[in-house]
């Protein structure tokens, strides 16, 4: 499925996702990836359950801050770790979790609303 949101020149706002991959200011990943202005960053992490705390450290000292941290996890909603979470909480950055579609619309909304927002999205399993 293909969309199109109205947002300002430079955001990376996603522009289409299907089963198995993401695609963002016309590059296709196949893989978990962090989306933030101007940037899409490869994450290692098989799906959010396999999150480490030093690879969410990593995102989190990146500057400047998100508001909102948008968590697609797949084709089902699913909760990053208790201790990550608490983590993200510290940051005082607001965390939302819920399916990837839901996820890569949410956050394409809050872009064109000038929202500091970031997502960390997996992709979609693959139909059998």
């Amino acid at each position: 499925m293909d969309f199109t949101e109205h947002n300002k020149a430079g955001d990376f706002s996603i522009s289409g996702y299907e089963a198995g991959e993401i695609e963002v200011a016309g590059q296709r990943y196949q893989q978990a990836i962090l989306v933030k202005t101007g940037e899409v960053v490869p994450l290692q992490a098989e799906n959010c359950q396999s999150l480490t705390e030093e690879v969410l450290n990593q995102i989190l000292q990146q500057r400047p801050q998100p508001e909102l941290i948008v968590v697609g996890t797949g084709s089902k909603q699913q909760f990053l770790p208790p201790k990550l979470q608490v983590m993200v909480a510290k940051e005082r950055i607001g965390l939302e979790m819920m399916a990837t579609p839901a996820a890569c619309r949410t956050f394409n909304i809050l872009l064109s609303e000038d929202r500091k927002a970031w997502a960390i999205l997996w992709p979609t399993a693959a139909e059998n």
